[in-house]
């Protein structure tokens, strides 16, 4: 077993030009070091029979990259062997044990992978003018504006770069002994292993659907065979199998298999080929002409059977290219339908993120206008009188003057209101926005996250995985839970306190309007009461004063906004950038899984051209061994019938 592992390597020419015709040459095989699988279990049953060792080669079904749970399997497509040690029976594969048959990136395509990842995408804080100038504004207070962050320019120009070149996949072959099948226990070897006689798997299993929907293939890996118990069994139909002459065996294999697996008539084809040619051979020892006519007519039979079986293998192989076709089909539009809620997801938060761009743009121009109108009003309050004439001589109606006491109360209490809310929301508003200023960019920085499934995906899809293979599976299973969080999380953290936040920005700017204004009703209310001699004349230096520093302050925080709010608008907008960035990659794994469908539909006609190619061959040499047989058959005649026309002349 670890020689023939070790010298022999698969010979994929020969399986992919395969017509099923030829015999194993051990000269050749291992002149060259080479061979398929049919020829490894005959290089095994020479070696056993020359070492005293009973081996027999065993055809039946393999499962295949190709294969998935429940599918229907038609043809056999393997051989493998089963050895008898101590008067019990073992399986052993030394085909698969010989090496492994993969797909890879290409060497040049995995040094692009190295270099994307030396140079993922980064982020760096902007440098702005403010951290070269110590620049203040009209308030005497330094202008800090929020970070900002941009992608590095020379990670981003390299990125550029390598997706210039498509990365490409290879097949490729490791000769490397692997003993997870050798004399590997007969439940384990049975999941990807199944014989045309069912008594060969050594396993209680006799129907073709329970080896079809064996779950356990879906979760074999390394760790299956590592802690494999390597165990024989006690086979009584093996050993009956193994007594029987080569007619009977034939006779046998054929009801077994056909009783197994209805849809596969290739081994009932060839087992009634080797009868019919069986008995051909053995009529020509015989010499009387009763049984040998017999036989003859029992050849003929057989071949008429083999042929047809041969026409229902077509059928077969037509509707097993067909199931696979669509199947592979069905995989291509399941992903197109999953991502296709993914663009729709990612589109939904695309629009979300432009609407509370807009609405914070839209903050932005409210606050400019607002800074301006406070500017302005700067000057108004300047003008206001000081000083004004007081009317000492004219007397004013108590009533009246109760009533401007009484508005001038109410005015200066609704002032008071207005100025604490607007001290409070203030605070609250700045609490918000730096908070809100922190998160919409870490959400920049971290949005791989949303599509780090995506890429990894897209990646098993080129290595011609597809959605009903387990890493592919598992990886996309990150997929839906990395949406929602991240539904939630720029939900509560984002889109939530912008909006809060666009409201509670145009709430303080009204009231700084309606303050404003009531400070004027109120300014011209004090101007009556000391016209009248009702208030003192220095309470309208004491109101200028106050508007004056309250009007200050207003501006000095809007103008402090109107940066931090082009900053959040840029956060905003570069959220875009990233989300419509997820949305491309979706996209790019759509590509890849049509062209990886496209390569296993070409797989899928490649086989059946060559089951085909198998079918027509076996058909011609039916025929042949046909036209044979009845040539023997009329000879044989014709030689009888000129025996008994001497005999007549003669008496």
């Amino acid at each position: 077993f670890a020689w023939v592992a070790s010298n022999i390597r698969y010979d994929f020419r020969t399986y992919y030009s395969s017509n099923g015709s030829g015999r194993t040459d051990f000269k050749k095989m291992l002149r060259h070091g080479s061979g398929i699988c049919v020829d490894y279990a005959a290089l095994m049953d020479t070696l056993c029979s020359l070492a005293g060792i009973v081996n027999v080669s065993i055809n039946g079904y393999a499962k295949d990259e190709i294969f998935d749970v429940h599918d229907s399997i038609y043809v056999d497509n393997h051989a493998w062997s089963a050895v008898r040690l101590d008067g019990l029976w073992y399986l052993y594969d030394v085909t698969w044990a010989s090496g492994a048959v993969g797909y890879r990136f290409t060497r040049f395509s995995r040094f692009l992978l190295k270099l994307e990842n030396l140079f993922p995408v980064k982020f760096k804080r902007k440098i702005t003018w403010n951290k070269k100038l110590n620049f203040f504004d009209e308030c005497g207070n330094e202008i800090k504006i929020p970070p900002t962050y941009k992608e590095r320019f020379f990670n981003r120009m390299i990125r550029r770069i390598l997706h210039l070149f498509p990365l490409k996949v290879e097949e490729y072959y490791t000769q490397k002994i692997d003993t997870s099948y050798y004399l590997t226990d007969p439940d384990l070897f049975s999941v990807t292993h199944f014989p045309d006689n069912p008594a060969w798997s050594l396993t209680a299993r006799t129907k073709m659907r329970i080896f079809e929907s064996d779950s356990a293939f879906y979760h074999l890996d390394e760790s299956s065979y590592t802690g494999q118990k390597r165990s024989g069994r006690v086979c009584p139909d093996c050993d009956y199998d193994l007594s029987l002459d080569v007619v009977n065996k034939q006779h046998h294999l054929r009801n077994e298999s056909f009783k197994f697996n209805k849809r596969n008539r290739f081994v009932s084809s060839l087992c009634e080929y080797r009868i019919g040619t069986l008995n051909f051979n053995n009529s020509k020892e015989i010499s009387d002409s009763l049984p040998k006519i017999t036989m003859l007519d029992t050849s003929l039979t057989y071949l008429q059977h083999s042929r047809t079986s041969l026409r229902n293998c077509f059928k077969n192989i037509d509707a097993d290219f067909l199931l696979q076709k669509s199947k592979n089909k069905r995989k291509q539009m399941l992903l197109l339908s999953e991502n296709r809620s993914h663009i729709s997801f990612v589109k939904e938060k695309i629009s979300t993120t432009i609407a509370k761009k807009r609405s914070v743009q839209s903050l932005g121009n409210r606050t400019t206008v607002a800074s301006r109108k406070l500017k302005r009003r700067k000057g108004n309050i300047r003008r206001l009188k000081s000083e004004i004439f007081v009317d000492t001589k004219s007397v004013f109606s108590e009533q009246k003057l109760e009533q401007l006491n009484g508005y001038h109360g109410k005015k200066a209490a609704e002032i008071d209101s207005l100025t604490g809310l607007i001290e409070i929301y203030k605070t609250r508003f700045d609490s918000v926005f730096a908070n809100l200023s922190l998160n919409i960019w870490q959400k920049v920085i971290h949005h791989d996250s949303l599509i780090a499934p995506i890429i990894k995906s897209t990646q098993l899809r080129k290595l011609l995985l597809d959605n009903l293979k387990k890493p592919v599976v598992e990886t996309r299973k990150k997929i839906t839970v990395y949406k929602d969080f991240y539904s939630r999380d720029i939900d509560n953290v984002v889109y939530a306190p912008s909006e809060f936040l666009a409201d509670l920005g145009l709430e303080i700017i009204n009231m700084i309007d309606r303050r404003n204004n009531f400070e004027n009703d109120l300014f011209h209310t004090k101007l009556l009461l000391v016209k009248f001699n009702a208030m003192p004349i220095a309470e309208l230096t004491i109101a200028k004063n106050l508007y004056q520093s309250e009007n200050k302050s207003d501006y000095c925080w809007l103008r402090g906004q109107i940066p931090a709010i082009k900053a959040l608008g840029k956060g905003f907008g570069t959220l875009r950038h990233m989300q419509v960035k997820a949305i491309r990659v979706i996209v790019k794994e759509n590509e890849v899984e049509r062209r990886r469908t496209h390569v296993v539909s070409k797989e899928l006609l490649r086989r059946k051209k060559k089951y085909r190619r198998i079918v027509v061959h076996n058909a011609r040499v039916t025929n042949v061994k046909l036209i044979e047989v009845k040539k023997e058959k009329r000879n044989y005649l014709n030689l009888l019938k000129k025996e008994r026309r001497k005999a007549a002349k003669k008496i």
